[in-house]
């Protein structure tokens, strides 16, 4: 009997995307070192939030659940979804009131349970990446224990880009927001040793 391809979608804004190194994109650098058995497709869209509702002027609503790239990887019914999104949330001051906290938690509690309802048997959440320039700056501060909240009450594990880009700067591009090549590769690393851990549980 052959073994079944286990599906992966990661989720998220330009971080996954790879805006600035789409070749290195940290979820096709995933698929090399996976390998085979593995199935991971890209559904980062850019500019995008977990919390609902938010707008600009290109975007009457900036949230991920209205991308196409959403409503793909729903349809994709992947194994396991992984989560990035947090640092857009950070656009204008939204996480710093009360209710854009808990606006952007139930973003997120929203898309878990939609993941899970397609089939999901595992899902993942991140610590973004380390930025530099304001006002994503502030993720470690605003984005990070609201991803903390929202692992504890859905009982999903959390991915750590933060740590790995604050301690090692150069792996965030010129625009001191997005990641070089060298940084999404590390993201895929991260990813592929979270999977590849809980797959020896």
């Amino acid at each position: 009997m052959m073994k079944k391809t286990i599906k992966i979608a990661c989720a998220g804004d330009s971080l996954t995307f790879g805006a600035g190194h789409p070749e290195s994109a940290y979820p096709l650098v995933l698929q090399s070192l996976l390998g085979n058995g593995y199935e991971v497709k890209n559904f980062g869209a850019g500019g995008r939030t977990a919390t609902e509702g938010l707008s600009d002027a290109a975007h009457a609503d900036r949230s991920y659940n209205m991308t196409q790239a959403y409503r793909d990887s729903i349809a994709m019914r992947a194994d396991i979804v992984i989560i990035c999104l947090g640092t857009n949330d950070l656009w204008e001051g939204d996480l710093i009131s009360e209710e854009g906290r808990e606006r952007y938690i139930m973003g997120m509690k929203n898309l878990i349970a939609d993941y899970r309802s397609a089939g999901a048997k595992t899902v993942y959440i991140c610590y973004p990446p380390y930025a530099l320039n304001p006002p994503y700056n502030r993720v470690g501060e605003l984005t990070l224990p609201l991803v903390d909240r929202v692992a504890a009450e859905c009982g999903v594990e959390v991915i750590d880009f933060y740590s790995a880009t604050l301690q090692n700067q150069e792996l965030i591009d010129s625009d001191r927001l997005h990641l070089t090549a060298e940084g999404y590769k590390t993201m895929a690393t991260l990813v592929c040793r979270k999977i590849t851990e809980k797959a020896f549980e």
